[in-house]
């Protein structure tokens, strides 16, 4: 209930600053929703990418939050719902809203399978596939077409990395904050610990990629994203997310006792979803806007609470635990 009525009142907070925009800075609009859009899409996507990269890989310590990173799979379609008003800007409508209606699809199925505890490994793997590649192809026709005619084949991946990190981030914020009802053990938060570093890494090599290959072939074309990204108050930004993103959040879980403390790794969490946030507000926003306003927040709180309120939904109307032999192999894990 603490949840649900969080929820409410953080899209409603984010419907009066998104009033006040709409009246004060109506040519922002359509920017700060896109870039809120974009940030719920890909969140509740990083949920569905959590649970079938960690069903493919065969763990089971993982099994007490299963159901949490399902339900944040599964606002899924509300996040997809956001996009709709921006569909004019595709050169391809038919074909982004069949991509999204794909991908609900599978969330849909590998949801249902981890819940009825069968055949999960088999939808996730093609699942992971098949969604990755459509996500993709959306990041480019959709995504990014208030940058065109920029394009970077390094983009979809660095994307699809940036929700993986967020979907990790909102599981393990809920595991820490309910760490009775998902008995959630000391061993299993140096394990996430570990996955946010494995994350918050692999979102710097990749953000370093995309920039230095681009950097290195210095044509005007593929330059010019970057431009407006590391000029003026978007500088100050872009830096303000390397240090929440990857700097803070490395040099916290290198050690291994922070990672044995569900506060320290629930922390680094909400820093993770956060600072993908901010990742989203570069994406689509300088394109439009020479600098960052804090009216932009109001679209981000409407998405995201619609999705909180969503997933929260989704998770009570099942058990908060999975079936008793699961639970039972992830309460006995021990970390190494």
């Amino acid at each position: 209930m603490k949840t649900v009525a969080l929820s409410l009142v953080t899209a409603a907070v984010g419907g009066v600053l998104l009033a006040l925009e709409a009246i004060f800075e109506p040519a922002r609009v359509g920017c700060a929703w896109h870039a809120a859009a974009t940030f719920g899409l890909t969140l509740t996507l990083g949920g569905f990418l959590v649970g079938a990269v960690l069903v493919n890989a065969g763990a089971k310590w993982p099994a007490t939050l299963r159901h949490v990173h399902g339900a944040l799979a599964g606002a899924l379609p509300v996040a997809c719902l956001a996009y709709i008003p921006l569909l004019h800007v595709s050169e391809h409508v038919a074909l982004d809203v069949v991509y999204l209606v794909v991908a609900i699809a599978f969330e849909e199925f590998f949801r249902a399978a981890s819940l009825r505890e069968k055949n999960r490994a088999g939808v996730g793997a093609v699942g992971l596939v098949v969604v990755s590649i459509l996500i993709s192809v959306f990041f480019f026709d959709v995504t990014l077409a208030p940058s065109r005619p920029w394009g970077s084949d390094m983009f979809p991946l660095y994307a699809l990395v940036g929700a993986f990190g967020a979907g990790v981030g909102a599981t393990v914020v809920v595991g820490a904050a309910g760490a009775t009802t998902f008995r959630v053990t000391p061993a299993q938060a140096s394990a996430w610990g570990r996955i946010e570093l494995v994350a918050t890494s692999l979102w710097a090599y990749c953000a370093f990629a995309l920039y230095m290959l681009i950097w290195v072939a210095d044509l005007p074309r593929e330059v010019g994203f970057f431009v407006p990204r590391t000029a003026y108050a978007w500088a100050w930004t872009s830096l303000v997310l390397v240090a929440l993103r990857f700097v803070v959040p490395f040099l916290v879980l290198v050690p291994r006792a922070p990672k044995q403390r569900w506060r320290v790794v629930g922390a680094l969490g909400a820093l993770m979803v956060v600072s993908h946030a901010i990742d989203c507000e570069l994406w689509i926003v300088p394109s439009s806007a020479s600098a960052p306003n804090v009216l932009d927040l109001g679209a981000f709180l409407v998405v995201g609470g619609a999705c909180a309120l969503t997933a929260a939904l989704r998770f009570r109307r099942h058990a908060p635990l999975p079936a008793p032999p699961d639970v039972d192999r992830a309460l006995a894990y021990e970390s190494s």
